[in-house]
């Protein structure tokens, strides 16, 4: 399992489908493109916002959904920087309404975290590649991010003496 972190720090910022346009997939180690293939891999994205109360922590996790990216998720602003690449092998977040804010040294923080998952053979799902091809992939992959211009307002900086 792989995993990448999406945070902001020290500063409250609210994602939408209006500011925030990005995608991501794994690099194939062989041509250094972006590729889905759920023969080798799932990613989970998830959302997380923890709150600490003292000596206790209270955290809030929510799997979001993910689709396939596609131009009109890019803003019409930057279309034209898109329009040349293979979006369709990128995930996209399906609906994004999210606030990002904090620090793992604050009391409240939250962020985005994805999970590359190989893929597993079960007797409802045979459609996986070999091991050892799946073993290669994720041992020699990078992740491939596709984002443009975050046009983000922060509302406050989080910072107390």
């Amino acid at each position: 399992m792989l995993l990448f972190l999406i945070h902001l720090f020290m500063r409250i910022s609210q994602l939408s489908s209006e500011n925030f346009y990005g995608g991501f997939a794994l690099e194939d180690p062989n041509t250094y493109d972006a590729y889905i293939d759920e023969r080798i891999y799932t990613p989970k994205l998830y959302f997380k916002r923890t709150e600490r109360r003292g000596d206790n922590f209270e955290w809030d996790i929510k799997e979001l959904e993910l689709e396939r990216c596609k131009l009109e998720k890019f803003g019409s602003k930057f279309r034209d920087s898109f329009k040349m690449k293979a979006l369709n092998n990128y995930y996209c977040f399906k609906d994004l309404n999210y606030t990002l804010q904090g620090h793992f040294s604050y009391d409240l923080y939250s962020f985005f975290f994805i999970q590359f998952f190989p893929c597993v053979n079960t007797t409802e799902n045979n459609k996986c590649k070999p091991p050892e091809e799946i073993d290669f992939y994720l041992k020699n992959t990078f992740i491939n991010l596709e984002m443009q211009d975050i046009e983000l307002t922060p509302k406050k900086t989080l910072i107390s003496l």
